[in-house]
């Protein structure tokens, strides 16, 4: 996912202004070629959650903690949540190796 939803609809619009030539307009009219921004943008949240998962909630926190978890079973690290005065759990911003 390199591109932001509106950098993708931009690429699409070049590639398809090189392929078309003469016909982008009327190709460029219908969305099944070229969608709206409002499309890109909802395809790409749907996209993005399904790599990285919600952007915040229980959802979100679960994930986190599995990260830490993995991170303390195989990194030889420790990695930690800190939770605040609103109950809010937070990642602990430092991470502390054991060095022998």
């Amino acid at each position: 996912m390199g591109y932001s939803a509106e950098q993708a609809r931009d690429e699409l619009i070049s590639a398809l202004q090189e392929e078309a030539g003469d016909d982008f307009y009327r190709i460029a009219a219908d969305r099944a070629h070229c969608p709206d921004v409002g499309y890109c943008h909802r395809l790409y949240r749907t996209e993005f959650k399904k790599v990285f998962g919600e952007l915040s909630g229980e959802k979100m926190l679960d994930g986190l903690r599995c990260l830490v978890e993995q991170y303390d079973g195989t990194s030889g690290g420790r990695a930690a949540l800190e939770v605040d005065d609103h109950r809010h759990e937070m990642p602990f911003t430092g991470i502390s190796r054991n060095v022998l």
